[in-house]
């Protein structure tokens, strides 16, 4: 498959997105070729990318839009005095608003996208807005000035300033839709109560402005792939939830090193077509051993005494096997493992 125009990217992506993941891990390029939309590590090899931009895959990049790691290949440009505090993910939060933020998100890391192949940016912890209200207007900016740099533009959550920034983007991800992992109990949980009562509002209201501005909404799930029933109950409550409003939905661990490939189908109506032509396959070779048996028989019969003997003393040819002792079966379509990132 050729590459889309990049024009032609976006209404693809409003239209065509039926499988997304989203992948921390390295290498599995064959089994991420499986899906329609990808986000990756930035530091995903440029080869890599290529490869999956051919397959006709839309690969976005990750950027923290508020925070640095010390991971990024822009992290060393980041001095002191662009840190406001650390997170919970032992993180530096930078100060969003600075110019000097702006230089190193538009003129360095969306770049460095840009060169590695990447057709998207997928901007991280918007919601860190709710913390620092005074960093909207920059987050704003750096969501808009990726837009006019020529990336496709994903944002994570961020609700409360989806307004702001809806004219800029292509899509938005929410993430824990209707499960999550609780660090303080240590373990995956649905939600429930009030909590469930938000998300699905939000969802109803994040649906209406998805219609309103034309950008698609991923839903994200968290559960544990170690426990293959409880993962497979998560991903069907996930899936469910995700089907009331339209949105595809993705399920993994909370690292995002689990990468959750379903079967493919693509094989299924040539291998349900050859199931039915088995029998009638079957009945054909039988009735063509059973005449040769019964031509051989009669031809023998009509043999005068010297014929036969002369026959007999020919070498003589291994026949076919009994229909008896023929196997006709099919291949059945394996189960795609589930490979641990």
């Amino acid at each position: 498959m050729k590459p889309l125009p990049l024009l032609l990217i976006p209404l693809v992506l409003s239209a065509h997105i039926e499988s997304f993941a989203v992948y921390y891990g390295s290498d599995r390029i064959k089994e991420l070729k499986a899906f329609d939309l990808v986000v990756l590590s930035p530091l995903m090899a440029k080869g890599e990318i290529e490869e999956l931009d051919e397959a006709g895959v839309l690969t976005f990049g990750y950027v923290s839009i508020t925070t640095v790691g010390g991971w990024e290949p822009w992290a060393k440009m980041v001095d002191e005095s662009l840190i406001v505090s650390k997170n919970g993910w032992n993180e530096r939060v930078v100060n969003a608003s600075s110019e000097r933020w702006r230089e190193i998100i538009l003129g360095y890391a969306i770049p460095y996208l840009k060169g590695k192949g990447f057709k998207g940016v997928f901007f991280d912890n918007l919601d860190l807005v709710d913390l620092y209200p005074w960093m909207k207007e920059g987050i704003v900016k750096l969501v808009k000035g990726a837009k006019e740099e020529g990336m496709l533009v994903m944002i994570n959550r961020g609700f409360s300033m989806i307004k702001d920034v809806a004219p800029y983007i292509d899509a938005v991800l929410f993430e824990c839709f209707g499960t999550h992992y609780d660090f303080e109990s240590g373990r995956y949980e649905k939600y429930s109560g009030e909590e469930l009562d938000w998300l699905l509002r939000t969802a109803g209201e994040l649906k209406a402005m998805a219609s309103e501005y034309g950008f698609t909404v991923l839903a994200l799930g968290y559960g544990d792939p170690e426990d293959e029933e409880g993962f497979r109950e998560f991903e069907d409550y996930v899936a469910d939830l995700a089907s009331k409003y339209g949105f595809t939905y993705y399920v993994s661990d909370v690292n995002l090193q689990y990468l959750n490939v379903k079967p493919s189908t693509d094989s299924i109506p040539y291998l349900l077509a050859l199931l039915v032509l088995l029998p009638f396959l079957a009945f054909i070779l039988f009735r063509r051993r059973l005449d040769r048996a019964t031509s051989s028989s009669d031809r023998g019969s009509r043999l005068s005494v010297a014929e036969r003997g002369s026959e007999w003393l020919r070498p003589r040819r291994r026949g076919p096997a009994s229909p008896a002792r023929y196997r006709i079966g099919s291949r059945r379509p394996s189960r795609s493992s589930k490979g641990s990132m």
